[in-house]
């Protein structure tokens, strides 16, 4: 039932990420982001690093996450040429 959901929300226009190890059937309806198993970590640090260098976090919810700074500097290593696919 929610893969017809989704592939209904892809048809009227919404962009859709698949972050998969392997194929899948919503990989027809995107380019999927397949990576190696075991590098999982390095994949979510460099998609934060994007988010945060883009400044794509809402100013309202920065102001309520302590430590954001120190995420920023620890992220800043994982870009995404960096993470291996």
């Amino acid at each position: 039932m929610w893969f017809l959901r989704i592939r209904g929300a892809v048809k009227r226009g919404a962009a859709l990420v698949v972050a998969n190890g392997r194929t899948t059937k919503l990989d027809r309806y995107t380019a999927g982001l397949h990576y190696h198993y075991g590098t999982e970590t390095q994949l979510v640090l460099a998609c934060l690093n994007v988010i945060l260098s883009e400044n794509l976090v809402k100013p309202e919810v920065a102001a309520r996450i302590d430590g954001l700074d120190g995420l920023w500097s620890h992220v800043a290593l994982y870009t995404p040429g960096r993470c291996p696919s």
